[in-house]
């Protein structure tokens, strides 16, 4: 099967013929290791975990203690971790260029090495951690132990938001945490198997963010945001219109219902 991976134009100004032969190169060898991406995510990152088509790693850029948020498509090459703003691409040579802190070039050609041997292993699906996720599920903040207010890595949270479900009933929190003049969020649902609280999101689709508002008031202009802080602003901005968003941002709004 032919796969093919198309990246923006990144060359830069004098240097066209260059960078598209740059973009050609790593097009190329991301298409030959994409098959075996299940080996060289569990060789760069430890343990992994799949869920359908998409492997679900540590990012070791930042104190990383669990599974969620840092996924590989092996299908499409796209990569992103919904806790850090803006960090994600396609394909494994951006992925291990990023991850790593190499360049592109550096990674290309260590890339290139690999790929001479890991091509003669047929592609398959390693020994990795599988760890069943425990189950969460909508609740009575009143009938449950408290929700953490601080998390043990990141402090306490600068903002914090709730999403519910059509009967107005509390699926999961969004906590946003500031340092280092950098964001990260983190959701927090409840496993009444556990009988505690989860730092993970619920099964999808998610709830939009205010959804008991949009089904009170249907005839409302709808205003779409990208993250709760906007769709708050633009509710007290504009108090005639509903405003929602989806959880874990923009480009994973289908996992939104």
């Amino acid at each position: 099967m032919s796969i093919s991976i198309t990246y923006k134009n990144s060359s830069q100004v004098g240097q066209p013929a260059l960078a598209t032969q740059h973009d050609q190169v790593r097009n190329q060898l991301d298409a030959q290791l994409l098959p075996h991406a299940d080996q060289l995510l569990s060789l760069w990152f430890g343990s992994t975990r799949t869920s359908g088509a998409e492997v679900i790693m540590r990012n070791p850029l930042r104190n990383d203690e669990n599974l969620g948020s840092f996924k590989f498509n092996t299908q499409t090459g796209a990569w992103s971790d919904f806790a850090v703003d803006g960090f994600k691409g396609y394909g494994l040579t951006m992925l291990y260029s990023a991850t790593l802190r190499v360049p592109m070039v550096d990674a290309i050609s260590k890339l290139q090495e690999l790929a001479q041997d890991i091509t003669r292993i047929p592609a398959s699906t390693p020994a990795i951690e599988k760890r069943e996720k425990p189950k969460v599920e909508a609740v009575n903040p009143d009938a449950v132990i408290l929700p953490p207010d601080c998390h043990a890595d990141l402090g306490f949270p600068s903002m914090q938001w709730e999403y519910r479900d059509a009967n107005g009933r509390l699926i999961f929190y969004i906590q946003r945490y500031d340092h280092d003049d950098k964001k990260e969020t983190r959701p927090l649902s409840w496993a009444p198997d556990k009988n505690a609280w989860q730092w993970q999101y619920p099964d999808s689709p998610y709830p939009a963010y205010h959804l008991p508002d949009l089904l009170a008031r249907p005839d409302a202009t709808v205003i779409i945001t990208e993250g709760e802080k906007t769709a708050d602003a633009a509710a007290q901005q504009f108090p005639e219109t509903v405003a929602i968003t989806s959880a874990c941002g923009s480009d994973q709004a289908l996992r939104t219902d």
